[in-house]
């Protein structure tokens, strides 16, 4: 690479650290072509960014994006997911695509800013998903409105029910 070309890389690598909520470290010595590709087709279906790095030139970039405590996941073969959507997504995928092919590796994680290590990103893999939360507040929020709403029509409808009683004990 010529020096133009590396200036350019760590720009825009320290784009993606500073723009990106979770950041993903892998190991991916090991996997053949169609593993790869079967990894980036599901990060690219859940809005991740997956690229093989440099680790010279990704120490720089993590530096000037503000990441210090890095240096130590950029040791050997380095590929590095960024996701600026869910930052869950790629743990779930990571963990999962790890759990059926032995040769990736997760080496750690920085989750909205905060370096993880590797116990913690099984607890972040059994996340909800964004959506998911917000469903669960969603119906939260709407089972006191239902109760209420019941409690409000109740008597309108114990009246209607007595008054059909009635109509049918008169018309026998």
């Amino acid at each position: 690479m010529a020096t133009a070309e590396k200036e350019q890389f760590v720009k825009e690598l320290q784009e993606k650290f500073t723009e990106s909520s979770g950041i993903y470290f892998t190991d991916f010595l090991g996997l053949d072509v169609a593993q790869v590709n079967d990894l980036r087709s599901q990060f690219f279906k859940a809005s991740v960014d997956y690229k093989v790095v440099k680790n010279r030139l990704t120490k720089l970039s993590a530096k000037e994006a503000g990441y210090e405590n890095v240096d130590d996941l950029l040791e050997g073969p380095t590929a590095i997911a960024f996701t600026s959507d869910d930052p869950v997504a790629p743990a779930k995928i990571l963990t999962d695509f790890a759990e059926e092919n032995e040769a990736l590796s997760l080496k750690g994680c920085i989750f909205e800013g905060e370096r993880i290590e590797l116990d913690r990103i099984n607890a972040i893999a059994n996340l909800p998903s964004y959506e998911a939360l917000l469903q669960k507040i969603l119906a939260g929020l709407q089972s006191p409105m239902r109760s209420l709403v019941n409690t409000l029509n109740a008597p309108m409808q114990n009246l209607t029910f007595a008054l059909a009683q009635l109509k049918e004990q008169k018309n026998q």
